[in-house]
C-alpha cells in the first residue's frame, strides 16, 4: 500500500529538538513563577516583622511612660533589654532590643529604643525615639500608695 508523504507527516510525533525547546520554555516559565512567589513571600514576611517590631517597640515606650522621673533617670545609658509579654516571649530569640538614653540637660532625656533582626539573609533595624522631662506630662496618671 502506497501512503502519501502528507499522511505520514500527520502521524509523526514531536522531534527531539521540539521537545527540548518546549521543556526549556516550560522550565523558564516555572522558574520565573516560583521566583516571583518567593519574592512575594519574603515581602510579606518583612511586613510582618516590621509590624511586630513596631508593636514591641511601642509597648516598651508605653511601659516607660508609667515610670516616674526617678526611675527613668536611674536607667543605664545603654542596655540590651528583654521585653515582656506573650508576643515578646514568642519572638524573643528572633529580635534584639536595645534602649539608649541620652541626657539633654538636667531635667530632660531622649530615649531611643531599637530592634535588630535578620530577614532573608539581610540585617534589619527599626528604632523609635521619645523624650521625657522631669515634671513633664505623661500619657499615664500614676500614684504612689
Amino acid at each position: 500500500m502506497n501512503r502519501s508523504p502528507r499522511f505520514e507527516d500527520k502521524n509523526r510525533g514531536f522531534t527531539l529538538v521540539e521537545l527540548v525547546v518546549g521543556m526549556t520554555l516550560a522550565g523558564i516559565i516555572f522558574t520565573g513563577a516560583f521566583s516571583g512567589m518567593k519574592t512575594g513571600f519574603d515581602i510579606v514576611e518583612e511586613a510582618r516583622d516590621q509590624a511586630r517590631v513596631t508593636q514591641l517597640l511601642q509597648s516598651e515606650i508605653e511601659r516607660m511612660r508609667t515610670l516616674n522621673w526617678t526611675d527613668i533617670s536611674a536607667l543605664p545609658a545603654k542596655e540590651t533589654i528583654t521585653l515582656e509579654g506573650s508576643l515578646a516571649s514568642t519572638y524573643r530569640d528572633r529580635y534584639t532590643f536595645v534602649r539608649a538614653i541620652t541626657s539633654n540637660g538636667t531635667d530632660r532625656v531622649q530615649v531611643v529604643v531599637s530592634a535588630s533582626w535578620v530577614n532573608s539573609g539581610r540585617d534589619r533595624e527599626l528604632e523609635m525615639t521619645t523624650g521625657f522631662a522631669k515634671d513633664g506630662l505623661y500619657d499615664y496618671y500614676y500614684r504612689t500608695l
